[in-house]
């Protein structure tokens, strides 16, 4: 093909995929995954070029080198799903090239030879979303092993490889995507997408990256901007509350979202692949007991509450009226036995009603959880704390929250997790509209704190 006269558009299966527009000449091969990329890099070094040059050199003429020059453009624009990328590229030839991108020196190499075996340059930078990524190329031919008195047939390949721009996280047990709930203290890697925990890419230090932290549970948020740059960078939690994660790429923000859908009792109609997903950071290990203990009920959308418990009510006189409590609201009993299954034991309240006429035990109901002038007492104490909202903390994972009609638990990511009319479920919170009755914390909330060390 002529310099410059090409002008194509690469639609790559499976749909949905990028979609690149390259112009200019065609040395390009486009791959659509890290193992594709791979395979085409090895195929351009056993001598499949994309551009074979024709000219034969012959060393016994000491001939100058051959220089050709080569131009194209790659650009990056969003898939059919709206989704943005950034893209790899590597270089295959046995002779020198000069290279220029965007007008910046990458290569100069002319009238260098290379051994085919070792003709692999990989950018160090990934190609960004809105840049024209103009490839400016002086190839040079030389005959790359004098030793050999033979005439040479070279050329020269360029492999893209482009990359969704999907945040991931991964924490210090391996766990990638996937409920990060971590210690104050210990440390996160995020990377612009999964493939970076597993294979070796470039990275850009014009990538920036930004964390917010969650001020309450309306969603508002507070971004800081991180120091480090890259398309993967570590972070360390120094702070515990509910996170959320974003990348700054030419001004543009990507936001750390849901790998996996997370159904509630109505199916997934909240929290859905693709919604923003957070980062939990707890102050003690209490936290994150209440948070799994509470999540195990969650995953099998227990129905162990819409019945009468032994924790619904211990009569004196070893009399049983349980059956009195079926179909009650159960959010409290749930908050207890969670508790209670981390080692925390709730006092509970003795009580007596005209319809009861004698004395029995049960758990705190909602309204005195929520009440400043009731203290809940619990072994080991203290355990529990009241906020008012005006002077709320910032929400944690594991913290008890209440509503003046309901209550749950805080998980990692600031939902709900609670015991509800139709099972234990867990309800989106931070940042969400419509969620009925409950609607948010109203004018009073409870917090958790732990007291005890690890």
């Amino acid at each position: 093909m002529i310099a410059g006269s090409v002008l194509a558009w690469l639609a790559l299966a499976p749909p949905g995929f990028a979609v690149f527009q390259i112009i200019g000449d065609d040395i390009c091969v486009v791959a659509s995954e890290y193992k594709k990329f791979e395979a085409e890099i090895e195929r351009a070094r056993k001598g499949d070029l994309s551009r074979s040059n024709s000219t034969l050199v012959n060393p016994r003429k000491n001939r100058p080198p051959i220089k050709e020059k080569y131009s194209t453009q790659v650009s990056l624009t969003k898939d059919s799903g709206g989704n943005a990328h950034v893209a790899a590229v590597a270089l295959v030839s046995d002779d020198g090239c000069d290279v220029r991108v965007n007008g910046e020196q990458w290569l100069k190499e002319s009238g260098k030879g290379h051994d085919i075996s070792r003709g692999l340059r990989r950018y160090g930078k990934l190609l960004l979303p809105g840049d024209e990524n103009r490839f400016d190329i002086e190839y040079s031919q030389t005959f790359y092993d004098p030793a050999v008195l033979e005439n040479d047939l070279d050329g020269l390949t360029m492999v893209v490889l482009p990359i969704e721009i999907d945040i991931s996280v991964k924490d210090s047990r391996g766990n990638v995507n996937d409920r990060i709930l971590v210690k104050k203290g210990e440390t996160i890697d995020v990377a612009i997408n999964p493939a970076f925990w597993e294979h070796d890419l470039p990275g850009n230090n014009n990538i920036e990256w930004e964390i917010g932290r969650a001020n309450d549970f309306l969603g508002t948020i507070k971004w800081i901007p991180l120091e480090e740059t890259g398309a993967k960078v570590s972070l360390r939690m120094r702070e515990s509350g509910i996170f959320r994660i974003r990348a700054s790429i030419k001004g543009k923000y990507y936001y750390y979202r849901r790998h996996s859908d997370i159904p509630n009792h109505k199916g997934k109609e909240r929290l859905s692949k693709g919604d923003f997903d957070y980062v939990g950071v707890y102050t003690h290990r209490t936290q994150k007991r209440m948070v799994e203990t509470a999540y195990r009920y969650c995953m099998i959308n227990s129905k162990e509450f819409l019945k009468s418990t032994k924790f619904d009510v211990e009569l004196y006189g070893g009399r049983n009226r349980n059956d009195e409590f079926v179909g009650a609201d159960k959010c409290n009993i749930f908050v207890f036995v969670v508790a209670d299954e981390c080692g925390v034991e709730i006092g509970l309240r003795v009580r007596g009603y005209d319809e009861f006429p004698y004395l029995y035990h049960s758990p705190p109901t909602v309204s005195e959880w929520g009440n400043q002038d009731e203290k809940i007492a619990s072994t080991p104490p203290p355990f529990w704390i009241y906020y008012h909202i005006d002077k709320w903390r910032r929400p944690e994972p594991g913290f008890v929250v209440m509503s003046p009609i309901h209550m749950g638990i805080v998980d990692y990511d600031g939902s709900w997790i609670s015991a509800g009319r139709n099972g234990v479920n867990k309800l989106a919170c931070i940042g969400s509209e419509g969620i009925g009755s409950l609607g948010y914390m109203y004018n009073k909330t409870t917090a958790v704190r732990n007291r005890e060390s690890d």
